[in-house]
């Protein structure tokens, strides 16, 4: 039987009294009005369900291993994983785990937005472990989740399961087995890192969460964005982003853009700064691929070199054309439709549809001449000097203010 906790902003249980006083402001409230204004949020132990789930069939489809070494196929292919499998940090019965929070808007008309935790498991498979996904909270009302109020149980209890484990008998087995549980992983979008990580917003100084780079303030169109030019900067590390945490609680100052402490700190086998992986759907998809396609066919461009837009109902006429597959949940719409283009429909522009839609639309074999002399000898890896290089050759810096409007993340995603 799973257990379900209401908790209120207070972190502390009513247990039959009418009234309790916040240890902060001093206030008293009753658990009705607390509950009225929507001042709590529900938590759900990650234990019993672990328990549950590890108990039936899906254990014996846990895998921890991978062949072949140059293959990156998931997590527990990549080199952080097989390090603490070296290591013996994770033994032969443990599991990691990734977890996800993100806010999610119940209405239109109001400002009620939902928050969960979800937790998966790594060593499952991609189609194993999506129809497992567990729920460990789940904020509901019109303010942003306190971070620290809403992770403090999550937390506690995965500092416990890595610690002491959970017992559980799996099918086929004659005794029951100890499972240490290890978070090691927190794909999450770029606002919410900021505020799980503790450091400056996406348009701040020092905003990446993975370099030392200070950005620069710049005027882009009727506004202004911070923009990260030339070389990468200096590498974060989790020893450096703690001493910069504890010297920004003393200091009551920002440190290379780091606020304060952050609960995730706590965790052993979680890295405050590379367990958050860099987010490719702000940065990538509603970023620099939204970008080339509103410069390709938006008219303020029309007098660039590479401006197509008088070609927009050739383009607009094969990707209607095209009848994706099942797995494929959004159909084609037309570029008309641009500016309500989710996500998801900006990958598929760009993986499936990009290339036979845009054939003979550029001018790609002029592009090509002009990169020649840049070109690496084999394509296995390319250089990214080379990937500026295209770049750059198809949209002219002297057209547009490439190294400062392009390279902008247009959500503050990395860079």
């Amino acid at each position: 039987m799973l257990l379900l906790y209401r908790m209120y902003f207070f972190i502390r249980y009513f247990k039959g009294r009418q009234s309790i006083n916040c240890p902060n402001c001093h206030c008293r409230n009753t658990e009705s009005v607390l509950k009225r204004n929507g001042n709590f949020f529900v938590y759900i132990p990650i234990k019993e369900q672990l328990r549950q789930l590890l108990s039936n069939s899906v254990f014996h489809k846990l895998q921890r291993t991978c062949n072949d070494n140059n293959l990156l196929s998931d997590v527990t292919s990549r080199k952080v994983y097989r390090s603490m499998v070296e290591n013996q940090v994770i033994s032969d019965f443990d599991i990691t785990l990734q977890w996800n929070t993100d806010g999610v808007n119940t209405f239109k008309s109001s400002k009620v937005s939902m928050c969960p935790i979800l937790i998966a498991i790594n060593e499952l498979s991609y189609r194993v472990r999506k129809d497992n996904i567990l729920l460990a909270g789940l904020w509901c009302g019109s303010i942003k989740p306190v971070v620290d109020i809403f992770l403090k149980l999550f937390v506690d209890e995965l500092r416990d399961l890595h610690k002491h484990g959970i017992d559980c008998l799996p099918p086929n087995l004659n005794e029951a087995v100890n499972i240490k549980v290890h978070a090691i992983l927190s794909p999450v979008d770029s606002i919410a890192r900021c505020s799980l990580q503790n450091i400056a917003q996406f348009n701040g100084k020092f905003e990446c969460s993975l370099c030392l780079h200070l950005g620069q303030h710049v005027k882009v169109g009727n506004g202004y964005a911070r923009v990260y030019c030339g070389n990468e900067g200096i590498a974060r590390t989790r020893e450096q982003h703690h001493r910069d945490a504890e010297q920004a609680v003393v200091k009551n100052i920002s440190i290379n853009g780091v606020k304060g402490v952050s609960l995730l700190m706590l965790l052993t086998t979680f890295n405050i700064v590379v367990s958050f992986p860099p987010e490719y759907m702000h940065a990538v998809l509603l970023g620099v691929v939204k970008y080339f396609f509103f410069m390709w066919f938006d008219p303020k461009y029309n007098q660039c070199t590479w401006y197509i837009g008088s070609k927009k109902s050739i383009f607009n006429d094969r990707l209607l054309n095209i009848c994706p597959p099942c797995e494929l949940t959004r159909t084609p719409r037309a570029l008309e439709n641009m500016k309500l283009y989710k996500a998801s429909e900006w990958k598929n522009l760009l993986l499936y549809y990009s290339l036979p839609c845009l054939q003979g639309l550029l001018p790609i074999r002029l592009v090509m001449n002009k990169l020649r002399p840049w070109a690496p000898p084999t394509t296995k890896s390319l250089d990214p000097q080379f990937l500026d290089k295209v770049v750059q050759t198809l949209f002219p810096p002297e057209e547009v203010g490439w190294e400062q409007e392009f390279r902008t993340e247009e959500n503050g995603a990395d860079k």
